[in-house]
């Protein structure tokens, strides 16, 4: 399926934007020979790029359930899963290593 089509599956997600925006160079790494050196470029994805999208149905379930969920429950989840990361974090910090 290319990038364009998944407005099809969501049409409220800007999808090409939010794709070229996870991939930074911290994750994805493009080379281009420039002379004698090497220099990292930011990659850029295009509308007609193919992506695999094993279950089409999940991203059209998962943006109609979204927008039916109120606001301050997103933000609630959201505040909740961070707060939880930061627990486990602390406490992988504090275990004593042996």
């Amino acid at each position: 399926m290319k990038v364009s089509e998944l407005t099809s599956l969501d049409p409220t997600t800007p999808w090409l934007e939010y794709i070229n925006t996870i991939l930074t160079t911290n994750i994805v790494q493009v080379l281009k020979h420039s002379g004698d050196a090497l220099s990292s470029l930011h990659p850029q994805v295009s509308g007609d790029e193919i992506i695999i999208v094993d279950v089409p149905n999940y991203i059209t379930n998962f943006s109609q359930l979204i927008q039916k969920t109120p606001k301050r429950v997103q933000v609630r989840k959201i505040i909740f899963k961070h707060q939880r990361d930061r627990e486990r974090e602390h406490e992988n910090s504090t275990r004593p290593t042996t």
